[in-house]
């Protein structure tokens, strides 16, 4: 018969350790040989990098047990899979939640926690930026991984939050889901990446949806998530069609091309334009004005008021970073006046 466990106490708990053998078949456990050791005489040291103390067979009445006893440390290659005394009255199927843990790296989340302890949680990630939602895949247990990359587009001035909620499929219902964690985080405390492929993964502590304050001890508990959240600040997002685009800039200024040089503009003015609107004494009128874009500078002329031939002499500049860029004009009829 082999049992292989490892047991660990508290050395200043006792004078003697007692190791006993019952025979389980028996409803109280019949006594079938027992082991004093005296902890201060009896037991021997054992620290690490000395080789593990060797296994020997000890007299129980009218059988041997063959076993190890010695005094260790943390560093015990055994003590994170030894069952401490202070967790006997754990049942042998969660003994494994008590022993300690090393993290090395762990992936995006851990310590999760549902509110129905029972149940493995079933977690998915989504996050929010003004009406965009993109979601993660399921993942089960209570230190879930997804390793996906959730990507949006968003402009300056970088002022927008990004929510990331933590959902549990509870009856795989949608409706059902359970919101167990969030997180909110500006885009302008985000890392600025300006080289792909160089944003941090970091841990953010994630919030229970309800906050509930801690009664006595103020020190709280909350689950993490490891993420690469960044801002990558080497692309330039087009708002533009591509053929007659103004600005092919990266989004980091410290990316930008010299400057060329600066471009000057003057809206003079415009003849034959069509009528745009009707009034009630049966007269048509046109009431223009020109937007002119380049780059991310808009500017707009002031608007003349019911000609069909404006005069704006206005002028603008703009600067210059890259020849092969267009200008875009347009004329437009204000419709904000009364008619």
């Amino acid at each position: 018969m082999e049992w292989n466990q490892v047991f660990a106490f508290d050395k200043t708990k006792g004078d003697v350790l007692s190791v006993t053998l019952k025979d389980g078949r028996r409803e109280n456990g019949t006594v079938i040989g027992k082991q004093n050791f005296k902890v201060a005489a009896d037991i021997p040291f054992r620290v690490p990098p000395d080789a593990r103390i060797a296994s020997q067979w000890y007299s129980m009445t009218n059988m041997e047990l063959m076993m190890s006893v010695w005094f260790g440390t943390q560093a015990d290659e055994v003590y994170p899979r030894a069952w401490f005394s202070d967790a006997s009255d754990v049942s042998a199927s969660c003994v494994s939640n008590t022993r300690p843990k090393l993290y090395l790296a762990p992936r995006l989340c851990h310590d999760l926690i549902c509110n129905d302890v029972k149940r493995t949680p079933s977690v998915y990630v989504r996050a929010t930026l003004g009406d965009v939602e993109l979601y993660t895949e399921v993942s089960l247990g209570s230190n879930p991984s997804w390793n996906q990359d959730l990507i949006f587009v968003a402009s300056e001035p970088l002022d927008e939050t990004v929510y990331i909620t933590l959902f549990d499929k509870v009856n795989g219902q949608p409706h059902d889901d359970e919101c167990i964690r969030l997180l909110e985080k500006k885009l302008s405390e985000m890392t600025a990446v300006k080289v792909p492929g160089s944003a941090p993964a970091l841990f953010y502590d994630i919030e229970p949806p309800v906050k509930v304050e801690p009664a006595g001890d103020s020190r709280r508990f909350s689950s993490r998530i490891k993420m690469k959240l960044a801002t990558d600040q080497a692309y330039h997002v087009f708002d533009e069609c591509i053929q007659y685009s103004s600005d092919y800039r990266a989004f980091a200024k410290g990316l930008w091309p010299d400057l060329l040089g600066k471009l000057e503009i003057g809206i003079l003015g415009a003849t034959g334009l069509q009528p745009m609107k009707e009034w009630r004494d049966g007269r048509r009128s046109t009431d223009a004005y020109v937007v002119a874009k380049y780059g991310k500078k808009w500017a707009r002329t002031r608007t003349v008021v019911g000609s069909f031939s404006p005069k704006w002499n206005e002028q603008y500049s703009w600067d210059v970073y890259d020849k092969c860029t267009t200008v875009t004009f347009g004329i437009f009829d204000n419709n904000q006046l009364a008619v």
